[in-house]
């Protein structure tokens, strides 16, 4: 039976993919990963196609999650993670969209995200500092792009929740050269 996390996310899309637990399919979402979840499909204005998100300590090893995965959850301690696409949206340009947002004070939830070749990660783990935690895993990126998003890394570091004015003016040139 599905059963309806939020409004445009349910259970299945959200459950651990490994086959150990078919008769009881394990799914604990942190409710602010959920709220999260739901602002960026706003902001995209796209759904989103839910690779991965809760794994069981076991899944994730046996997947190559690294031991402190934000994906992994136990009965005490949430999910904080998820994977997806965007429907009709590329990666980069889905990236871009949201940390726009962020940038402009929206998606306060956000902690973390990378880019991949064809997915990308979100997740609310905040850094210690409170800057946005931000990484580009794609293989076939050039060195223009490591370079403009190891700019983009360091102006958000400088981010905490005050965003000021001249460090948002270089995010959004940084972001408008890289695509």
């Amino acid at each position: 039976m599905t059963k309806k996390l939020s409004p445009h996310f349910a259970d299945y899309e959200l459950r651990c993919k490994c086959n150990r637990h078919k008769d009881s399919p394990l799914c604990n979402v942190s409710p602010r990963l959920l709220m999260l979840a739901e602002r960026v499909r706003d902001v995209l204005k796209t759904p989103m196609i839910v690779t991965s998100c809760c794994r069981c300590p076991e899944h994730n090893k046996t997947s190559g999650g690294s031991p402190t995965s934000k994906h992994i959850f136990t009965d005490t301690q949430p999910t904080r993670a998820m994977d997806f696409k965007a429907k009709g949206m590329s990666p980069s340009l889905a990236f871009d969209t949201i940390i726009r947002e962020w940038a402009c004070g929206g998606l306060g939830e956000l902690g973390g995200i990378g880019l991949y070749d064809t997915w990308l990660h979100i997740d609310t783990a905040k850094a210690e500092d409170g800057h946005l935690r931000v990484w580009d895993e794609r293989k076939k990126k050039t060195t223009a792009d490591s370079e403009i998003l190891g700019q983009l890394v360091e102006d958000l570091r400088g981010l905490t929740t005050a965003r000021p004015a001249p460090v948002i003016n270089r995010l959004c040139i940084a972001l408008n050269g890289w695509r």
